[in-house]
């Protein structure tokens, strides 16, 4: 069972995270037409590294921008320690692509025919 401090962090740092990637595809214009969600962050139990799952809209292209959000992750974390000012130290990111939404899609598939 995760501590509560580690679930909390992880929350708001998911809301926070979602609202950084809100203004970087206005922003960004390799980011834009790109919906961009964060469907979960979990914590290391020293709260050192946080690990994103992002869904990306529209899948195709998905890994580059993946990619893109990568190579951008030093700003990301600079905005992220701009807006969580109370906690002593901003972890690490790590970006990782959500797929459950293409694979439900394609298990759907599946199922009609």
């Amino acid at each position: 069972m995760k501590p509560k401090r580690t679930e909390r962090l992880g929350r708001e740092i998911q809301r926070q995270l979602g609202e950084i990637f809100l203004e970087l595809t206005h922003d960004n214009p390799e980011l834009k037409d790109k919906f961009i969600s964060v469907t979960q962050v979990s914590m290391t139990p020293d709260l050192l590294e946080a690990r994103a799952h992002l869904s990306i809209f529209p899948s195709q292209g998905a890994q580059e921008t993946l990619e893109t959000i990568k190579e951008m992750k030093s700003e990301i974390r600079y905005r992220l320690g701009k807006r969580m000012s109370h906690i002593r130290r901003i972890p690490d990111l790590k970006f990782f692509l959500d797929d459950t939404l293409d694979y439900i899609e394609h298990i759907d598939e599946l199922l009609k025919q």
